[in-house]
């Protein structure tokens, strides 16, 4: 039997948190956007409205799964009339924790909950479902349901052909622009380090990185548009708590380029067993010539190519600065499920009719 609680406080995600670790840890099934690190970190520090909430799917005290959801409103119909709605999963991928032998009937548990607690909305939607959750959800046969393909993640396979693959699969003009920067690096510098910090000796040591990433990443273009983390409204709370949680169980994954001792491009990653989610990068805009960013992303899929214990480094964005490395792509699904109410049936045929690449389930 799944039962379905809403959490009320802080204190009671402990019940769950080390369920919760050992779920992402061991399953390859489970996205970064699943974890406790992210749903949690989201729930807690990007929440100053209290309007998201956490769910926690659980047969007794077997943790089953987790969503985070809010309220929301959208006018339609020539923005004639409202209707609410229920936003389901984190601010950009949308996937919920969902565990056991079969994740599908996790995920209708949710939506059944939330129908019965939220009767006036129309529709329940998530925005941006990894592949594999997208699959567990076309299981649930959730009656009046339209899906759509969302942004596109790029996605590189490590595990194929080792170390020397990764500059093999890049285009030959990028290639080559890689190697001569490097040539550069070491042509101008005494020294120039390329660090991978996993493991963490105490609290101390990640907190000194991540004040090293957080200084580098709020400078150039992203300090002046007001885009890095310091920045932005919560984030830099988020990124924190991220780090800290990440880092207390081994999974925070640190990557630095250091040219004659000072830091000029780092990664902000998180691991499990197989796949590692490269969350954020920086550089000093003063390197940009020798491309510092580009040097360490390619000399950190390399590293990860000799790691046998890794498959996938999963890039969370698709962005088109990534092409040159030649990823997999793989798209996000949009998935809509619609309450059976007049307004909800409304909902229904008018997001069709407003876009055909809707289709339904």
């Amino acid at each position: 039997m799944i039962s379905i609680t809403e959490i009320q406080g802080h204190s009671e995600l402990e019940n769950w948190k080390s369920q919760w670790f050992d779920a992402f840890t061991s399953s390859n099934a489970v996205d970064l956007s699943a974890s406790y690190h992210f749903l949690v970190g989201e729930y807690q520090q990007l929440n100053s409205d209290r309007n998201k909430q956490l769910l926690i799917a659980h047969n007794n005290d077997v943790l089953l799964g987790a969503m985070l959801y809010s309220k929301k409103e959208q006018y339609l119909f020539k923005n004639l009339l409202k209707f609410q709605y229920i936003q389901m999963g984190g601010h950009y991928v949308s996937d919920a924790l969902l565990l056991g032998n079969e994740p599908e009937k996790v995920f209708y548990a949710f939506i059944r909950y939330l129908k019965r607690r939220y009767p006036k909305s129309s529709w329940f939607a998530c925005d941006q479902l990894s592949v594999n959750q997208y699959q567990q959800v076309l299981k649930t046969k959730s009656t009046g349901s339209l899906v759509g393909q969302g942004d596109p993640v790029a996605i590189f396979n490590v595990s194929e052909g080792g170390k020397k693959t990764i500059k093999e699969k890049m285009k030959k003009k990028s290639r080559a622009n890689i190697n001569y920067c490097e040539r550069l690096l070491h042509r101008n510098f005494d020294s120039v380090d390329m660090v991978v910090e996993v493991e963490f000796s105490s609290k101390e040591q990640n907190d000194v990185l991540f004040s090293r990433f957080i200084e580098l990443e709020d400078s150039g273009w992203k300090q002046e548009e007001a885009g890095s983390i310091l920045r932005r409204s919560g984030g830099l709370c988020f990124h924190q708590a991220v780090s800290n949680s990440a880092s207390s169980v081994g999974q925070m994954c640190w990557s630095e380029l250091i040219v004659d001792g000072k830091t000029i491009a780092m990664l902000f990653s998180v691991k499990n067993d197989r796949t590692v989610w490269v969350c954020k990068t920086a550089y000093d805009e003063g390197y940009k010539k020798y491309s510092p960013g580009a040097v360490l992303l390619t000399k950190f899929l390399e590293g990860m190519a000799d790691q046998p214990s890794i498959d996938t480094v999963n890039m969370i964005t698709g962005y088109e600065w990534l092409n040159k490395w030649s990823p997999e792509k793989h798209n996000y699904h949009s998935f809509v499920s619609f309450n059976d109410t007049w307004k909800g049936r409304l909902a229904y045929w008018l997001k069709q009719f407003n876009n055909r690449a809707w289709k339904r389930v």
